[in-house]
Formats: C-alpha cells, structure tokens, sequence
C-alpha cells in the first residue's frame, strides 16, 4: 500500500501523520515504539517485533562501528 502524505511542523520537528490501516499492517498503535532506518534514501519504519529481522540494517550499523573504531584507532597513534 502507497500512501500520499504531506511532511508537516510539529513543534521544532517535522513529522507525517501514518493512517491507521498502515499501523494495523505493521502490528503497532498509539503509544508503541517504532524503529526507522534510512536505506538507499528510503524510509522504512519498524515494529519492535520487526527490530531485530533487519540484516542489512545490522550490516550497516556494524560497518560504521568498524568505521569510527578505525577512525579512532588512527587518532590515537
């Protein structure tokens, strides 16, 4: 499912209203924590039931952990 929404303010953040019928596809509600990651310039907002099913996502949070450790790594020497 493809929905259209506008980016609106809210307070000193910006944020997009997610219909209820996407909230039901992906098992969350009012009050539950969600989990967005940013992948080849796109979006994608998880359930903590879907958090850990991610491997890319995995893959890139371990390269940049190896990244700033190298990074460091060089600082010191």
């Amino acid at each position: 499912m493809e929905v259209e929404k506008k980016i609106v303010r809210i307070g000193n953040s910006s944020g997009v209203v997610i219909p209820s019928e996407i909230l039901k596809q992906i098992g969350v509600e009012n009050g539950d924590t969600v989990y967005m990651t940013v992948e080849d310039g796109e979006l994608f907002i998880r359930s903590e039931s879907q958090k850990g099913t991610n491997d890319k996502f995995k893959e890139k949070v371990i390269a940049i952990i190896e990244e700033y450790m190298d990074q460091h790594e060089h600082d010191k020497k």
